[in-house]
Protein backbone atom coordinates (compact mmCIF):
# COMPACT_ATOMS: atom_id res chain seq x y z
CA UNK A 1 0.00 0.00 0.00
CA UNK A 2 2.85 2.35 0.85
CA UNK A 3 4.57 1.51 -2.43
CA UNK A 4 1.42 2.41 -4.37
CA UNK A 5 1.19 5.79 -2.61
CA UNK A 6 4.85 6.48 -3.29
CA UNK A 7 4.36 5.52 -6.91
CA UNK A 8 1.37 7.80 -7.21
CA UNK A 9 3.23 10.64 -5.53
CA UNK A 10 6.17 10.13 -7.85
CA UNK A 11 3.84 10.10 -10.82
CA UNK A 12 2.27 13.37 -9.66
CA UNK A 13 5.68 15.02 -9.31
CA UNK A 14 6.70 13.80 -12.76
CA UNK A 15 3.49 15.16 -14.28
CA UNK A 16 4.00 18.51 -12.54
CA UNK A 17 7.60 18.71 -13.74
CA UNK A 18 6.53 17.82 -17.26
CA UNK A 19 3.83 20.50 -17.21
CA UNK A 20 6.32 23.11 -15.97
CA UNK A 21 8.81 22.09 -18.65
CA UNK A 22 6.15 22.31 -21.36
CA UNK A 23 5.00 25.72 -20.12
CA UNK A 24 8.59 26.98 -20.08
CA UNK A 25 9.23 25.66 -23.57
CA UNK A 26 6.09 27.35 -24.89
CA UNK A 27 7.06 30.63 -23.23
CA UNK A 28 10.56 30.55 -24.71
CA UNK A 29 9.16 29.62 -28.11
CA UNK A 30 6.73 32.54 -27.98
CA UNK A 31 9.47 35.00 -27.01
CA UNK A 32 11.73 33.84 -29.84
CA UNK A 33 8.85 33.89 -32.32
CA UNK A 34 7.89 37.46 -31.41
CA UNK A 35 11.52 38.54 -31.69
CA UNK A 36 11.74 37.04 -35.17
CA UNK A 37 8.35 38.19 -36.50
CA UNK A 38 9.00 41.72 -35.22
CA UNK A 39 11.90 41.91 -37.66
CA UNK A 40 9.23 42.83 -40.22
CA UNK A 41 9.61 46.38 -38.91
CA UNK A 42 13.27 46.31 -39.90
CA UNK A 43 12.50 44.89 -43.35
CA UNK A 44 9.94 47.62 -44.01
CA UNK A 45 12.46 50.33 -43.17
CA UNK A 46 15.55 49.07 -44.96
CA UNK A 47 13.85 47.93 -48.18
CA UNK A 48 14.28 50.32 -51.10
CA UNK A 49 11.00 49.24 -52.64
CA UNK A 50 7.70 51.07 -52.18
CA UNK A 51 5.27 49.80 -49.60
CA UNK A 52 2.83 48.60 -52.26
CA UNK A 53 5.55 46.46 -53.86
CA UNK A 54 6.50 45.07 -50.46
CA UNK A 55 2.84 44.21 -49.84
CA UNK A 56 2.59 42.54 -53.25
CA UNK A 57 5.64 40.34 -52.73
CA UNK A 58 4.48 39.28 -49.27
CA UNK A 59 1.06 38.25 -50.61
CA UNK A 60 2.50 36.35 -53.57
CA UNK A 61 4.99 34.43 -51.41
CA UNK A 62 2.28 33.41 -48.91
CA UNK A 63 -0.06 32.15 -51.65
CA UNK A 64 2.66 30.23 -53.50
CA UNK A 65 3.70 28.47 -50.30
CA UNK A 66 0.26 27.72 -48.83
CA UNK A 67 -2.11 27.29 -51.79
CA UNK A 68 -1.15 23.59 -52.28
CA UNK A 69 -2.51 22.86 -48.78
CA UNK A 70 -6.08 23.92 -49.70
CA UNK A 71 -6.44 22.53 -53.23
CA UNK A 72 -8.10 19.41 -51.77
CA UNK A 73 -11.19 21.42 -50.74
CA UNK A 74 -14.03 20.56 -53.19
CA UNK A 75 -15.50 24.09 -53.32
CA UNK A 76 -12.22 26.05 -53.15
CA UNK A 77 -12.92 27.83 -56.46
CA UNK A 78 -16.33 29.08 -55.33
CA UNK A 79 -14.79 30.22 -52.05
CA UNK A 80 -12.06 32.16 -53.83
CA UNK A 81 -14.61 34.04 -55.96
CA UNK A 82 -17.07 34.62 -53.11
CA UNK A 83 -17.75 38.18 -52.00
CA UNK A 84 -16.52 37.30 -48.51
CA UNK A 85 -13.05 36.37 -49.74
CA UNK A 86 -12.89 39.41 -52.01
CA UNK A 87 -13.84 41.60 -49.03
CA UNK A 88 -11.34 40.08 -46.61
CA UNK A 89 -8.63 40.21 -49.28
CA UNK A 90 -9.32 43.91 -49.92
CA UNK A 91 -9.17 44.67 -46.19
CA UNK A 92 -5.94 42.69 -45.85
CA UNK A 93 -4.12 44.50 -48.66
CA UNK A 94 -4.95 47.78 -46.91
CA UNK A 95 -3.75 46.23 -43.66
CA UNK A 96 -0.42 45.09 -45.10
CA UNK A 97 0.23 48.38 -46.87
CA UNK A 98 -0.66 50.54 -43.87
CA UNK A 99 1.54 48.40 -41.60
CA UNK A 100 4.57 48.76 -43.86
CA UNK A 101 3.88 52.48 -44.31
CA UNK A 102 3.66 53.09 -40.55
CA UNK A 103 6.81 51.07 -39.86
CA UNK A 104 8.71 53.10 -42.46
CA UNK A 105 7.53 56.52 -41.27
CA UNK A 106 7.46 56.25 -37.48
CA UNK A 107 10.12 55.15 -35.02
CA UNK A 108 9.64 51.41 -34.62
CA UNK A 109 8.58 51.31 -30.95
CA UNK A 110 5.81 53.93 -31.24
CA UNK A 111 4.59 52.38 -34.51
CA UNK A 112 4.27 48.96 -32.88
CA UNK A 113 2.59 50.46 -29.81
CA UNK A 114 -0.13 52.15 -31.83
CA UNK A 115 -0.60 49.05 -33.98
CA UNK A 116 -1.25 47.01 -30.83
CA UNK A 117 -4.46 48.94 -30.20
CA UNK A 118 -6.14 46.32 -32.40
CA UNK A 119 -7.45 44.28 -29.42
CA UNK A 120 -9.20 47.45 -28.22
CA UNK A 121 -10.66 48.12 -31.66
CA UNK A 122 -11.68 44.46 -31.94
CA UNK A 123 -13.55 44.68 -28.62
CA UNK A 124 -15.33 47.87 -29.74
CA UNK A 125 -16.30 46.39 -33.11
CA UNK A 126 -17.44 43.16 -31.44
CA UNK A 127 -19.68 45.29 -29.20
CA UNK A 128 -21.11 47.25 -32.15
CA UNK A 129 -21.38 44.50 -34.77
CA UNK A 130 -21.65 41.24 -32.83
CA UNK A 131 -23.48 42.54 -29.76
CA UNK A 132 -20.83 41.38 -27.32
CA UNK A 133 -20.74 43.02 -23.91
CA UNK A 134 -18.12 45.48 -22.71
CA UNK A 135 -17.15 44.99 -19.08
CA UNK A 136 -16.17 47.79 -16.73
CA UNK A 137 -12.50 46.91 -17.15
CA UNK A 138 -12.91 46.85 -20.92
CA UNK A 139 -14.12 50.45 -20.82
CA UNK A 140 -11.25 51.41 -18.51
CA UNK A 141 -8.81 49.75 -20.91
CA UNK A 142 -10.29 51.56 -23.89
CA UNK A 143 -9.89 54.90 -22.12
CA UNK A 144 -6.29 54.14 -21.10
CA UNK A 145 -5.36 53.12 -24.65
CA UNK A 146 -7.05 56.21 -26.06
CA UNK A 147 -5.07 58.44 -23.69
CA UNK A 148 -1.89 56.59 -24.68
CA UNK A 149 -2.51 57.10 -28.40
CA UNK A 150 -3.24 60.81 -27.91
CA UNK A 151 -0.08 61.14 -25.82
CA UNK A 152 2.00 59.27 -28.40
CA UNK A 153 0.60 61.44 -31.17
CA UNK A 154 1.55 64.60 -29.30
CA UNK A 155 5.06 63.28 -28.66
CA UNK A 156 5.62 62.40 -32.31
CA UNK A 157 4.23 65.75 -33.47
CA UNK A 158 6.56 67.58 -31.07
CA UNK A 159 9.50 65.47 -32.21
CA UNK A 160 8.73 66.36 -35.79
CA UNK A 161 8.44 70.07 -34.97
CA UNK A 162 11.76 70.00 -33.13
CA UNK A 163 13.57 68.63 -36.16
CA UNK A 164 15.02 71.41 -38.32
CA UNK A 165 14.86 69.42 -41.52
CA UNK A 166 11.85 67.21 -40.82
CA UNK A 167 9.97 66.49 -44.08
CA UNK A 168 6.26 66.84 -44.58
CA UNK A 169 4.28 64.54 -46.74
CA UNK A 170 1.04 64.56 -48.68
CA UNK A 171 -1.50 61.91 -47.82
CA UNK A 172 -2.16 61.54 -51.55
CA UNK A 173 1.42 60.43 -52.14
CA UNK A 174 1.70 56.66 -51.77
CA UNK A 175 5.32 56.35 -52.88
CA UNK A 176 8.53 56.44 -50.92
CA UNK A 177 9.50 60.09 -51.26
CA UNK A 178 7.96 62.88 -49.21
CA UNK A 179 6.63 66.12 -50.68
CA UNK A 180 8.03 69.25 -49.14
CA UNK A 181 4.84 71.20 -48.49
CA UNK A 182 4.10 72.86 -45.14
CA UNK A 183 0.34 72.78 -45.81
CA UNK A 184 0.32 68.98 -45.68
CA UNK A 185 0.38 66.61 -42.73
CA UNK A 186 3.74 66.27 -41.03
CA UNK A 187 5.27 62.88 -41.62
CA UNK A 188 4.85 61.61 -38.04
CA UNK A 189 1.15 62.49 -37.98
CA UNK A 190 0.67 60.54 -41.18
CA UNK A 191 2.57 57.62 -39.66
CA UNK A 192 0.21 57.57 -36.67
CA UNK A 193 -2.79 57.56 -39.01
CA UNK A 194 -1.37 54.63 -40.98
CA UNK A 195 -0.64 52.70 -37.75
CA UNK A 196 -4.24 53.21 -36.62
CA UNK A 197 -5.51 52.06 -40.04
CA UNK A 198 -3.36 48.94 -39.67
CA UNK A 199 -4.90 48.28 -36.24
CA UNK A 200 -8.44 48.93 -37.50
CA UNK A 201 -8.08 46.59 -40.49
CA UNK A 202 -6.66 43.90 -38.21
CA UNK A 203 -9.77 44.29 -36.06
CA UNK A 204 -12.07 44.14 -39.11
CA UNK A 205 -10.40 40.90 -40.21
CA UNK A 206 -10.91 39.45 -36.72
CA UNK A 207 -14.61 40.38 -36.72
CA UNK A 208 -15.10 38.80 -40.14
CA UNK A 209 -13.36 35.57 -39.14
CA UNK A 210 -15.12 35.06 -35.78
CA UNK A 211 -18.53 35.84 -37.27
CA UNK A 212 -17.98 33.64 -40.32
CA UNK A 213 -17.74 29.96 -41.07
CA UNK A 214 -15.83 27.49 -38.90
CA UNK A 215 -13.82 26.73 -42.03
CA UNK A 216 -11.49 29.52 -40.94
CA UNK A 217 -10.34 27.37 -38.05
CA UNK A 218 -8.10 25.81 -40.68
CA UNK A 219 -4.96 27.95 -40.73
CA UNK A 220 -4.18 27.33 -44.40
CA UNK A 221 -7.69 28.23 -45.56
CA UNK A 222 -7.61 31.42 -43.50
CA UNK A 223 -4.26 32.45 -44.99
CA UNK A 224 -5.42 31.84 -48.56
CA UNK A 225 -8.62 33.78 -47.86
CA UNK A 226 -6.52 36.69 -46.63
CA UNK A 227 -3.83 36.67 -49.30
CA UNK A 228 -5.25 35.25 -52.55
CA UNK A 229 -6.73 38.47 -53.94
CA UNK A 230 -3.89 40.65 -52.62
CA UNK A 231 -1.53 38.27 -54.45
CA UNK A 232 -3.55 38.69 -57.64
CA UNK A 233 -3.38 42.45 -57.23
CA UNK A 234 0.33 42.11 -56.50
CA UNK A 235 1.05 40.28 -59.75
CA UNK A 236 -0.63 43.05 -61.71
CA UNK A 237 1.16 45.73 -59.71
CA UNK A 238 4.58 44.16 -60.23
CA UNK A 239 4.02 43.75 -63.97
CA UNK A 240 3.22 47.44 -64.28
CA UNK A 241 5.54 48.88 -61.62
CA UNK A 242 8.30 51.33 -62.46
CA UNK A 243 10.80 50.18 -59.88
CA UNK A 244 12.72 47.83 -62.16
CA UNK A 245 16.24 48.90 -61.05
CA UNK A 246 15.27 48.63 -57.38
CA UNK A 247 13.13 45.55 -57.91
CA UNK A 248 15.93 43.44 -59.37
CA UNK A 249 18.09 44.11 -56.30
CA UNK A 250 15.35 43.69 -53.69
CA UNK A 251 13.01 40.91 -54.81
CA UNK A 252 15.23 38.08 -53.58
CA UNK A 253 15.71 39.70 -50.19
CA UNK A 254 12.00 40.47 -49.76
CA UNK A 255 10.90 37.05 -50.97
CA UNK A 256 13.28 35.36 -48.54
CA UNK A 257 12.25 37.64 -45.66
CA UNK A 258 8.56 36.96 -46.30
CA UNK A 259 9.16 33.23 -46.61
CA UNK A 260 10.96 33.17 -43.27
CA UNK A 261 9.15 35.89 -41.32
CA UNK A 262 5.77 35.67 -43.02
CA UNK A 263 5.01 32.07 -43.87
CA UNK A 264 7.29 30.57 -41.23
CA UNK A 265 6.49 33.09 -38.51
CA UNK A 266 2.72 32.98 -39.00
CA UNK A 267 2.73 29.18 -39.09
CA UNK A 268 4.64 28.97 -35.80
CA UNK A 269 2.41 31.63 -34.23
CA UNK A 270 -0.67 29.65 -35.25
CA UNK A 271 0.74 26.50 -33.69
CA UNK A 272 1.59 28.26 -30.44
CA UNK A 273 -1.85 29.92 -30.31
CA UNK A 274 -3.44 26.48 -30.37
CA UNK A 275 -1.22 25.21 -27.55
CA UNK A 276 -1.50 28.21 -25.22
CA UNK A 277 -4.44 29.84 -23.49
CA UNK A 278 -5.75 32.99 -25.17
CA UNK A 279 -4.63 35.19 -22.28
CA UNK A 280 -1.10 33.79 -22.24
CA UNK A 281 -0.75 34.04 -26.01
CA UNK A 282 -1.92 37.67 -26.13
CA UNK A 283 0.31 38.63 -23.20
CA UNK A 284 3.39 37.26 -24.94
CA UNK A 285 2.38 38.79 -28.27
CA UNK A 286 2.75 42.26 -26.73
CA UNK A 287 6.48 41.58 -26.54
CA UNK A 288 6.42 42.66 -30.18
CA UNK A 289 6.37 46.25 -28.88
CA UNK A 290 9.42 45.61 -26.70
CA UNK A 291 11.34 44.16 -29.64
CA UNK A 292 10.12 47.09 -31.74
CA UNK A 293 11.87 49.48 -29.36
CA UNK A 294 14.99 47.30 -29.31
CA UNK A 295 15.21 47.15 -33.10
CA UNK A 296 14.47 50.86 -33.31
CA UNK A 297 17.38 51.64 -31.00
CA UNK A 298 19.65 49.44 -33.12
CA UNK A 299 18.57 51.42 -36.18
CA UNK A 300 19.26 54.76 -34.52
CA UNK A 301 15.84 55.73 -33.10
CA UNK A 302 15.89 57.89 -30.00
CA UNK A 303 13.55 56.96 -27.16
CA UNK A 304 12.19 59.41 -24.58
CA UNK A 305 10.55 58.58 -21.27
CA UNK A 306 7.20 59.94 -22.44
CA UNK A 307 7.13 57.39 -25.29
CA UNK A 308 7.61 54.54 -22.82
CA UNK A 309 4.77 55.88 -20.66
CA UNK A 310 2.47 56.25 -23.67
CA UNK A 311 3.31 52.73 -24.84
CA UNK A 312 2.62 51.37 -21.34
CA UNK A 313 -0.80 53.08 -21.34
CA UNK A 314 -1.61 51.63 -24.77
CA UNK A 315 -0.49 48.10 -23.88
CA UNK A 316 -2.11 48.15 -20.44
CA UNK A 317 -5.32 49.43 -21.96
CA UNK A 318 -5.21 46.79 -24.68
CA UNK A 319 -4.70 44.02 -22.12
CA UNK A 320 -7.69 45.25 -20.12
CA UNK A 321 -9.96 46.32 -22.94
CA UNK A 322 -9.17 43.50 -25.28
CA UNK A 323 -9.25 40.67 -22.75
CA UNK A 324 -11.37 37.93 -24.18
CA UNK A 325 -12.00 39.78 -27.44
Amino acid sequence: MVKINIKRAGSGLATSAQTTLTSTALSISMIVTEAVVSLYTVVARISKMSEISQSSIRSIVVVICLLPFVLWIPDIISLIFSWGWIYIGAVNIIHIYSSFRAFRILPTGPAMSIYYTYPILSAILAFIILGRKLTFWSVVGILLAFIGVIMMGQIQTNNNADSQDSPTISTTNLGISGIQDPTKLDINTEGIIWALIAALTEALIYIYVVSGSSIYNNFFILMIALYFWPAGFGVGQILTQNEAPIFSDSVGFLAGANLFLGVGGMTVQNGLARLMTTGSYLSFSYLGVVFGYIYGLLMGDSVVTEEIIASALILGGSLLGGAGY
